[in-house]
Order: structure tokens, then sequence, then C-alpha cells
């Protein structure tokens, strides 16, 4: 009779504490693990309606590879960017879209669809090498707490004295230049200010 007071006692218990357990893994962390086999950087994640997970991708080393000869050069040309970095191709988006649609069931991530691409024009800076890889273009950034009674902020990106520690350049009240001094973990939300070469007028 106690040992069965017992059992039951110890299955409810159990069982309440179970529940309130977070799992071990999350969506992003799974798909972050599958991407990085490959050598993509999971930059971006959303789950939208409709069972939809959005995916942003950059390559964890944007350094190209060296061809070891002209012909080697020609059939595994890659795209670059103005830094001479590795772009995202479609090609590599499909090729982590075949990986994720075979291995997220495996996982058990339940989703209805999938869009893997790359982190745009736009991009997100989350971590403190994507801020240092920028340094120098704009970028807007919203921070976690209020800095003088605002959190939005836009201008150049640059390096502060400390370690992992950068500036961005704003305009205050009265047109005087500031700078805010910030590292990755006080920011909310950050991203590139693309911006375009005028053309000049045709005479």
């Amino acid at each position: 009779m106690f040992d069965s007071f017992f059992d039951s006692f110890l299955d409810s218990f159990l069982g309440s504490f179970v529940g309130q357990i977070a799992p071990l893994t999350t969506p992003r962390d799974t798909i972050s693990a599958i991407a990085a086999d490959l050598g993509f950087e999971v930059i971006d994640f959303e789950q939208a309606q409709g069972g939809l997970l959005r995916i942003f991708i950059d390559h964890i080393d944007p350094t190209p590879p060296q061809a070891e000869s002209a012909a080697e050069e020609s059939d595994d040309a890659v795209e670059l960017g103005p830094r001479g970095e590795r772009l995202i191709t479609i090609d590599h988006c499909e090729l982590l879209t075949r990986q994720l649609m075979y291995q997220l069931p495996v996982e058990g991530v339940d989703f209805e669809r999938l869009e893997v691409s790359s982190p745009g024009m736009d991009r997100r800076l989350c971590t403190s090498a994507h801020f240092r890889r920028f340094v120098g273009d704009r970028i807007k950034l919203r921070t976690r707490m209020p800095v003088d009674g605002r959190r939005n902020f836009e201008g150049p990106l640059g390096l502060a004295q400390g370690e992992d520690e950068f500036t961005v350049a704003f305009e205050g009240a009265g047109g005087i230049e500031l700078s805010l001094s910030f590292r990755a973990e006080d920011v909310e939300l950050a991203r590139l200010v693309p911006e375009f070469p005028l053309k000049e007028k045709r005479r």
C-alpha cells in the first residue's frame, strides 16, 4: 500500500516537474547546427504564419578559397562582394533547403514551407564578428535600454577603444555630431543601411 502511494506521488511530482522544463533545443538551434555542418551561419530566423520558416544565411568564413589552378578557379567560380568576400548564391540556398527538408522532420521540427535566402543588403548584425566586418558602413541600431532617452540610432559604424566595443556616429539635437559606444549584447536590433551611388545626370 505504501509502495503504491509512493509510486503515485512520484509519478505526479515528476510529471509536473518535467512539464516545466524548457526544451533543450529550439528550432533555430537545430537549423543553425545543420547549416553549420555545411559551412553556413544563420543570420536571421523567422517563424511566420502558416508553418513558414524563413531563414537568412551567410558563410561562416566569407574568405574566398584559394584556387590551386586556373581550371579550378574557372570551375568553382564564386560571387564576390565589394570587400572581396564570398556571397550567398541560389545554389547555396538550394543546398541548405534540401538538407533541411530531409533532416528537420527527423529532428522533430514541424514546418509547412521553407524559405532560405541571403542576408540581403540590409543584413542584420548580431555578433561582434559581424560588427567588426562592417566597420565603416552605415548602420541602424536599436539598443536594449534607452540611452539619454532614446534607443534608435543611425550612422557610420566605428571601432571603440575597448575590446569588442564599437561606436555609431549620429546627429544629435541642433545638428551636433555625437557618438554612441556599445557592445553587441547592448543591441536589440542592428542592420546595414544600403547606400547606392548616385548616377550622374546626362547632359
